[in-house]
């Protein structure tokens, strides 16, 4: 299963990540600007095989990774990267009204 896990910049999308695949939490900031991680989670009872796409947080970096090859493909960028995601996980930060307004284009 392929997720991909959207919100813009300084919300806790790689936090969320790292905690759940390395139990562990980093307090500092780093920008992601896409990092995939594999993991194995049990769902329903069965061991499924997971993976996350970190996204970067800002407009113009998830224009050049999502949208711009979309319009201009190559041989080294998948057709459709949005379309191959089986679940999306929509980050926000619950003190800033902008994180929660900036993925109103997701619903």
């Amino acid at each position: 299963m392929k997720i991909g896990v959207f919100g813009i910049s300084n919300v806790g999308k790689s936090a969320l990540i790292t905690r759940f695949i390395f139990n562990t939490y980093r307090a500092e900031y780093i920008p992601t600007y896409e990092d995939n991680f594999k993991a194995i989670a049990q769902v329903d009872g069965v061991e499924s095989d997971l993976e996350l796409l970190d996204t970067p947080g800002t407009e113009e970096a998830f224009y050049n990774l999502f949208i711009k090859d979309q319009l201009i493909p190559s041989e080294k960028t998948p057709k459709n990267r949005l379309i191959e995601l089986d679940a999306y996980f929509l980050v926000y930060d619950t003190t800033s009204q902008d994180s929660f307004k900036a993925l109103e284009p997701f619903h």
